[in-house]
This record gives structure tokens, C-alpha cells and sequence, in this order.
């Protein structure tokens, strides 16, 4: 939503350069803005789902912290020794999810939408309006949270959100918010 948002506003200043310093006339500002509105959009969406799945997905390698603080004390991990195939210290080198992969997990929620409002996940097969209240409860408003869930979240919701009954598996939620995300 944010990235639509971005977009028209690409859109109105191409309008208005095209009028005030161009010279294009009405009809070819308009078309200019509208083409220049919709390249942006494409390519802002693209940017901004891609990188918010990547970041909550763990795709991304990001510095972890490796120290811990107790009563004003710190305390530094020792050094882990460099992983072949990498020019960065092992500390900056992401790591596997603690967590074990296996057995329903909730999916991370937001307390609130973005800034730009939540996303109409009734756009979903199998989304009505009582299932998007729902899932809003869960603190999940976005496309982009729904494409980053993992098959444990998936199943998750199947099981403890009530009228899913398996929808999130067999109408492919994943990959529905992913497609509508971009």
C-alpha cells in the first residue's frame, strides 16, 4: 500500500513537470504521469514486499548480537571461526532459527498496520470478512506477512484459527498474498 501510495505521488509530480517546465500540453503530462505512476508502483512494490520477506524469512544475512548484558556487566561471546565462502567475521554471518523448524508455530504479528493502512486480505480465496477480522486480531494486516509465513505458521493457523479448517493450506494463502504483494 505504502509503495502505491509513493507511486501516485511520482505520478502527480511527473503531471506537473510535464505542465509547468516541459511543456507537454494537458493530454501528454497526464499520460506521463499516469506511466510514470505506474512504473514506480510496479517497481516499489516489487522493492518493498521483496525486502520485507527477505528480512522476515531470514534470507537476508544481518549482524546477530553476540553480547549479553546482566546488571551493567558485558559480557562478549567468543569469536566463532570464519565460515568458508565468506569475507565477514562469523558473527556477522546469519544463523539457523533456534528454534526447531518442527510443529505449529503462530505467525509473528504487528500491533498495528503500516502507515499506509492494512491490506484488504479478503483479496485472498477463501478470506471472507469474519476470517480478515480474524486474522487482524492476530495482529496480521499486510500481504507481506502472510507471504512470509513458513509451513509451520501455515499450519498453525489452520488448526487455532477458527473457520480456517485447512483453507490456509489447500487455497494456497502463501502464495496468494505473495502474488498480490507482487
Amino acid at each position: 500500500m505504502t509503495a502505491w501510495v509513493s507511486a501516485v505521488t511520482f505520478g502527480v509530480l511527473g503531471y506537473a513537470l510535464g505542465v509547468r517546465v516541459w511543456d507537454f500540453g494537458v493530454a501528454m503530462s497526464l499520460l506521463s504521469g499516469l506511466a510514470l505512476m505506474g512504473v514506480a508502483g510496479v517497481v516499489l512494490t516489487r522493492v518493498f514486499c521483496n525486502a520485507v520477506r527477505e528480512i522476515e524469512t531470514g534470507d537476508v544475512a544481518r549482524a546477530q548480537p553476540t553480547a549479553q548484558v546482566t546488571d551493567i556487566q558485558v559480557e562478549t561471546a567468543p569469536a566463532q571461526p570464519m565460515d568458508s565462502g565468506h569475507d565477514r567475521p562469523a558473527e556477522f554471518i546469519a544463523t539457523p532459527d533456534p528454534e526447531p523448524a518442527t510443529g505449529p508455530k503462530k505467525p509473528p504479528g504487528l500491533a498495528a498496520p503500516d502507515t499506509g493502512g492494512a491490506d484488504d486480505l479478503k483479496r485472498i480465496s477463501g478470506v471472507g470478512p469474519a476470517l480478515e477480522k480474524r486474522l487482524n486480531e492476530l495482529g496480521i494486516y499486510h500481504f507481506h506477512q502472510i507471504g512470509a509465513w513458513k509451513p509451520r505458521h501455515v499450519t498453525w493457523v489452520n488448526e487455532n484459527v477458527p473457520s480456517v479448517n485447512g483453507r490456509a493450506s489447500r487455497d494456497k494463502w502463501k502464495k496468494q498474498a505473495n502474488d498480490l504483494c507482487g
